[in-house]
């Protein structure tokens, strides 16, 4: 975890949702890392929060920014994700317009989570998921996780 803090600052928060799992959160950038001890203890799994989810959007009670995981802020600037842009915008719609035949787009409802991939890449190069509503493909992206396959 020491390369996210040296990456992405000092001005972070530790918080322990559950024994043995510590989640660094930058309030201000609107970020999460997290080890995935279940793959590695060198695997981190990064969040990026685009839009605070309230519990209408979610269907359930969610934490208030600044508690718990939940970022103070979100990210500020559009991101680029291997040729798709993002915004705070960006609905699923959107992503699957930008991204044509090179991407596949997998999303279920109830839990309102979505996968993709570049169809040219191995899928388990890099895990891609992201939150939305259940509104699906006009919701806008609520967080994009993103999570490295461990090297062999």
């Amino acid at each position: 975890m020491s390369e996210w803090i040296q990456a992405l600052g000092q001005d972070y928060r530790s918080t322990q949702p559950s024994p043995g799992l510590t989640v660094l959160v930058w309030d201000k950038l609107g970020i999460r890392v997290y080890p995935d001890n279940g793959k590695s203890p060198n695997a981190s799994v990064v969040t990026i929060v685009l839009n605070h989810m309230d519990r209408e959007a979610a269907g359930f009670e969610v934490a208030a920014p600044g508690t718990e995981l939940e970022p103070l802020s979100v990210i500020s600037q559009p991101l680029s994700l291997q040729g798709l842009v993002i915004t705070n915008r960006t609905t699923v719609r959107d992503l699957r317009t930008a991204g044509g035949q090179a991407w596949d787009f997998s999303c279920t409802k109830g839990v309102a989570t979505c996968f993709t991939h570049r169809t040219d890449l191995a899928p388990d190069q890099l895990s891609i998921a992201f939150a939305v509503d259940g509104r699906i493909e006009d919701s806008v992206i609520y967080t994009l996780e993103l999570q490295q396959a461990p090297q062999l």
